[in-house]
C-alpha cells in the first residue's frame, strides 16, 4: 500500500514519465496494479502542485538574489593591486638587470686576458705566417733553378 502511494506521488511529480516508472517498478516485483495511470485524488495532486511551484518560487529568489550579487561585483581593481602589481614587476626587471650586470661584468673583466690572448695569436700567425712564406721562396727558388738546368743522369 505504501509503495503505491509512492509511485502515486513520483507520478505526479515526474510528470509525463509516469507510466514508465510505474512500469519499472512493477517488471522488478514491486507494487501491483494494471499499469495504467496511477490514481491519485484531487486533494494529494493539488497539494503537490502547490509544493512544486513553491519550490520553484524558492529557487527563482535564490538565484535573483546570486544575479543581483554577481552584478553588484566591480571588475576594477585597487590600489594596492595595482602598487603590488608595479611592485612585482620593478622586482622583477631589477632582478634581471642585476643578473645581467654580474653577467656583463665577469665578460668585461676578462676582457684583458681574452686581449692578451689574441695578441699571443697573432704573434704566432705572423711568426707562421714569415716562415711559410720563407718556405715558398724555397721552393720557388728551387723550381726556377729545376728549369734553368738540365736534367743530369737521364742520357746514361
Amino acid at each position: 500500500m505504501a509503495e503505491a502511494a509512492v509511485d502515486n506521488i513520483l507520478s505526479v511529480v515526474e510528470g509525463g514519465r509516469s507510466r514508465s516508472a510505474h512500469a519499472e517498478r512493477n517488471s522488478f516485483g514491486g507494487g501491483g496494479g494494471d499499469g495504467g495511470e496511477p490514481d491519485v485524488d484531487a486533494e494529494t495532486q493539488r497539494y503537490l502542485e502547490s509544493e512544486v511551484r513553491a519550490a520553484k518560487a524558492e529557487n527563482s529568489a535564490a538565484f535573483a538574489r546570486l544575479e543581483a550579487k554577481i552584478d553588484g561585483i566591480e571588475p576594477g581593481s585597487t590600489w594596492q593591486q595595482n602598487a603590488g602589481i608595479a611592485f612585482v614587476l620593478f622586482t622583477a626587471v631589477f632582478g634581471v638587470l642585476a643578473y645581467a650586470s654580474d653577467r656583463f661584468d665577469s665578460g668585461v673583466g676578462a676582457m684583458g686576458a681574452v686581449e692578451e690572448a689574441i695578441d699571443r695569436q697573432r704573434e704566432i700567425n705572423a711568426s707562421q705566417d714569415a716562415r711559410l712564406d720563407k718556405i715558398l721562396r724555397a721552393l720557388e727558388e728551387q723550381e726556377a733553378r729545376s728549369e734553368s738546368s738540365p736534367p743530369s743522369g737521364s742520357d746514361r
